[in-house]
């Protein structure tokens, strides 16, 4: 599963995390380029206390990281549709609640 969302600050990285937990479960592993927000002291006690393992490409080597070729496909297909519609750009980072039906 890939989800997307857009963060002002690194801080924010932790709590986007723990709603996503929220929202659909424990994952089994993390898969990150090792950003500092996902390197930190918190994001750590998170996925300890979940027992989640987490992953970590080494630095400026993205052809590690399979997620970064997974979100590329999801990026240019989002893009495809988004130019197919005449969505505004804005459109792209909206939360995924105003997607949800209730």
């Amino acid at each position: 599963m890939a989800d997307a969302y857009g963060a002002k600050t690194d801080a924010a990285f932790v709590n986007t995390l723990e709603d996503n937990i929220q929202l659909h479960g424990a994952m089994n592993k993390l898969i990150c380029d090792g950003a500092k927000a996902e390197l930190s002291d918190r994001t750590k006690d998170v996925l300890h206390s979940l027992c989640i393992e987490d992953w970590h490409s080494e630095a400026h080597h993205q052809c590690q990281n399979f997620a970064e070729h997974h979100w590329r496909h999801i990026k240019k297909n989002v893009e495809w549709l988004m130019n197919l519609r005449n969505f505004p750009p804005e459109v792209w980072l909206w939360p995924y609640s105003m997607f949800a039906v209730s």
